[in-house]
C-alpha cells in the first residue's frame, strides 16, 4: 500500500527518491528538521494566480505575471521567498492591499533576514524592509513595480 506524504498544498510520493529530493531542494535545513510536511519556500503570489483568482483591482492593474520574461525588473523582482507556515505561495499582494501585515508568509530565519530568489535567478539574503516597505512605497514582490 502507498501513500501519499502532505507538503504544503502538494503531495508526494513516498518513496526514498521524491523525499529525498523533497528534503534537500524543497527544505531549509535551519527549518524545524521534524516537519517534513511544510514546504521552506514559497512562490510570489504574482506568479501563480490564474486570472480567475486575481481581482482586478489598482495594485495589479490587470497584469498577470506567468513568466519571468514578462518582468520589467527581473534583478529587483521576489519570485521564491522563505515560508512561514505551510504554504507554497506567499500573499504578497494583500500587504500592498491592506489585507495582511506586510511580510505575512515570509520567514525570517537568519538574523532577521529570508533567502530569496529574484526573478532573473540570482539568490540572495534580504531583509524584509528592503524588498517590501508600505512608508516608501517599495515593493519588490509586485513584478510591475
Amino acid at each position: 500500500v502507498r501513500r501519499a506524504v502532505l507538503a504544503g498544498d502538494w503531495y508526494l510520493d513516498d518513496n526514498p527518491d521524491a523525499l529525498a529530493y523533497y528534503n534537500r531542494v524543497l527544505r531549509c535545513p535551519d527549518h524545524d528538521a521534524e516537519r517534513t510536511d511544510v514546504f521552506s519556500y514559497a512562490q510570489n503570489v504574482y506568479f501563480s494566480l490564474d486570472p480567475a483568482r486575481v481581482p482586478e483591482d489598482a495594485v495589479l492593474q490587470g497584469r498577470k505575471y506567468w513568466d519571468q520574461a514578462w518582468v520589467p525588473r527581473p534583478a529587483d523582482t521576489v519570485i521564491l521567498g522563505e515560508a512561514a507556515g505551510g504554504s507554497n505561495h506567499v500573499m504578497a499582494h494583500f500587504w500592498a492591499l491592506g489585507l495582511a501585515p506586510p511580510g505575512d508568509g515570509v520567514a525570517l530565519r537568519h538574523d532577521q533576514r529570508f533567502s530569496a530568489v529574484y526573478a532573473d535567478g540570482h539568490a540572495a539574503a534580504a531583509a524584509l524592509g528592503d524588498t517590501f516597505d508600505t512608508d516608501t512605497g517599495l515593493d519588490r514582490w509586485h513584478p510591475g513595480e
